[in-house]
């Protein structure tokens, strides 16, 4: 009998709780773990992170205890676990392959001065990736099947010029002259559940209904929203309404606008430069979470102001980008300050009822183009990942709009 050696299969994993004696799985361990260690108080992603970071540090379920039931019923570590799970109940990944994957997770914190609760989910992605990565690399029907998301990573490190690079390779520059730059992350190609389920919070009925897309290539995605100083360097203008520093977003940009800059920053030696689609905006906002936003839930919108300018915080006004925290794939403003635009028409009536599952571009043909990501002067529920709105693309521009651009990797 095999188990799911996906993220979701390790984290499902039975163990009875230490404390009551009752079955549980190692997901809903952690979770308890978090609230009783009072990590951030809500169950978003971030601070089970930290829940599963303090089990494995404490090394309680790596080599010391035997507390997660395996399918004969018996009871082992999550090393053996793993291992039967990947079909190979006594196989490699032992110790000697876990322990340098929680090093290099905990590594991870420290370099990047990360908090207790504070993204850490990189770190447990990246110990959960390198188990499977590891188990993989021994071949064999028992190697496992890694995520949607982990599996477009590998492709589109393969089809990137410094895959080799190791981090490095995940992200570039784009040298706009006079010393303003313009900095791009890498977005694995995968698939994702697009839209909102009906029984979320603050939902509209545009967000659905949800959709199982494929995203079949990787691209590099700006890893900010375009600024006032990039606007002006490629264009030789400042429309924004907002003034203040050069970081600030750009906006006051039409969508006509917006495609104008992307076309007049594409050069064969820089590459192909566009809007992203709605599809790979909402792909790239979730980075691999189902959640109302990247970092969980939040019912009552407690943490939204750590990662978006919206109308509780933001004074009346854009500031500058970067500021907040950023998502998985290090994207940072995806909620909040300015909406996005997106190359796709807004389908007013149908929402994704008639959204292709590979690939979508949207309508075909319209009055209105889609806008994400909310903004300074809307509320927090406008910052879903999920929330969509449109704006009127041939006439005129919103000083609240702006927009991030992407790079094709082909």
């Amino acid at each position: 009998m095999k188990r799911d050696l996906t993220i979701a299969g390790i984290r499902s994993l039975p163990m009875p709780d230490p404390d009551t004696g009752q079955m549980t799985t190692l997901d809903a361990y952690a979770r308890k773990l978090a609230v009783d260690a009072g990590a951030r108080g809500s169950l978003g992603e971030d601070p089970v992170a930290t829940a599963y970071m303090m089990l494995f540090d404490s090394n309680f379920l790596t080599d010391q205890a035997r507390v997660i039931q395996l399918p004969d019923g018996k009871y082992g570590t999550l090393t053996e676990a793993i291992n039967t799970a990947a079909g190979d109940p006594g196989g490699g990944l032992n110790e000697d392959v876990l322990k340098p994957a929680l090093t290099a997770a905990a590594d991870l914190h420290q370099a990047q001065g990360l908090g207790s609760g504070e993204l850490l989910s990189k770190a447990l992605n990246k110990f959960f990736f390198a188990v499977s990565e590891a188990n993989a690399s021994r071949g064999g029907a028992g190697a496992p099947a890694t995520s949607a998301v982990a599996r477009g990573a590998k492709d589109a490190a393969r089809s990137t010029p410094a895959a080799n690079a190791g981090t490095a390779s995940r992200e570039r520059t784009i040298d706009l002259g006079n010393g303003v730059r313009m900095a791009f992350v890498l977005i694995p190609a995968g698939d994702f559940h697009m839209g909102s389920p009906s029984g979320e919070k603050d939902r509209r009925s545009a967000e659905g209904p949800v959709r199982r897309v494929q995203i079949t290539k990787a691209f590099l995605m700006g890893k900010f929203e375009v600024t006032q100083d990039q606007y002006n360097a490629v264009m030789g203008r400042n429309p924004s309404h907002f003034s203040g520093t050069a970081d600030l977003p750009v906006e006051t940009v039409s969508w006509l606008e917006a495609t104008a800059f992307c076309t007049r920053l594409s050069t064969p030696s820089r590459g192909h430069f566009r809007l992203p689609t709605e599809a790979e905006w909402e792909y790239a906002c979730r980075a691999g979470t189902e959640s109302r936003f990247y970092y969980g839930d939040d019912l009552n919108y407690k943490e939204v102001g750590e990662y978006a300018w919206y109308a509780g915080n933001s004074k009346g006004r854009t500031h500058g980008v970067g500021q907040k925290k950023p998502n998985q794939f290090g994207l940072h403003d995806m909620y909040g300050n300015v909406w996005e635009w997106c190359s796709d028409y807004y389908d007013y009536g149908d929402g994704y009822k008639n959204l292709a599952s590979i690939d979508p571009q949207g309508a075909t043909s319209g009055i209105r183009r889609v806008i994400r990501g909310g903004e300074c002067l809307f509320g927090a529920s406008s910052c879903r990942s999920a929330s969509r709105y449109w704006a009127f693309w041939e006439i005129g521009a919103d000083h609240e709009i702006g927009f991030r651009v992407v790079l094709d990797l082909e």
